[in-house]
């Protein structure tokens, strides 16, 4: 036996992408990246600020962050970051 959703039910991805008329542009963060002078992104560490992966909380920046520069730590690769709030 199945039965329909209506959309008040249906399940909603959780990496959906949200309009930033519904967040507040003003209150989003971004991940600059110090060595490269760039921001990140999905798909570099050297993303035009237009471009780079925004997040809701500066601590959520500065978490992404730490968790990049363990992650090449081991390769030796330095990796220095800042949030910097989204203009």
């Amino acid at each position: 036996m199945t039965e329909k959703m209506n959309d008040k039910n249906a399940v909603k991805p959780m990496n959906r992408q949200l309009d930033a008329a519904t967040i507040g542009e003003e209150k989003m963060y971004v991940l600059k990246i110090k060595s490269s002078g760039g921001y990140y992104g999905q798909d570099s560490y050297n993303a035009k600020k237009e471009e780079a992966d925004r997040f809701y909380t500066k601590e959520a920046a500065l978490k992404k962050g730490t968790l990049l520069a363990a992650s090449l730590a081991p390769m030796g690769v330095p990796f220095e970051y800042a949030a910097e709030k989204v203009d």
